[in-house]
């Protein structure tokens, strides 16, 4: 019984813990990538490489659609 506790209380707090970060803003001007990997929906590191190196070339985003 305590163990069925003890699990069912990490996987609350890891639960909580993931909808406590995918809710938080992230400025993808100043973002680095491994940031811009955690925070984004379908971003990985490769491609949240990719968009810093862009970013890094074209300068900063102004609008949702630029990325």
């Amino acid at each position: 019984m305590r163990k069925s506790i003890l699990a069912l209380a990490a996987l609350l707090a890891f639960g909580l813990a993931g909808a406590a970060q995918a809710g938080k803003p992230v400025n993808v001007n100043r973002a680095d990538a491994a940031t811009l990997a955690d925070s984004l929906d379908g971003i990985g590191l490769t491609k949240a490489q990719a968009i810093i190196a862009w970013r890094t070339q074209h300068g900063g985003f102004k609008r949702a659609e630029d990325l």
